[in-house]
């Protein structure tokens, strides 16, 4: 992780994954991303978690 933002005042370190993969090798984001998967959602999910689809629609999808 790389320091992108520091709040002494508030006490706050922002951290960036992101910026401290900029410009490594490949296989070191290949590896990183290997090591840190995110689970995948669907519109669904996303509906039942906000409330809403990102275009605002409050219908819950059918399953297929």
């Amino acid at each position: 992780m790389r320091v992108v933002e520091f709040d002494k005042d508030a006490k706050k370190i922002v951290l960036s994954a992101v910026e401290f993969l900029k410009g490594k090798e490949t296989r070191v984001v290949q590896d990183y991303m290997a090591a840190h998967k995110l689970p995948t959602h669907t519109v669904a999910d996303l509906a039942t978690i906000t409330g809403q689809t990102p275009s605002g629609d409050t219908s819950i999808p059918k399953e297929n």
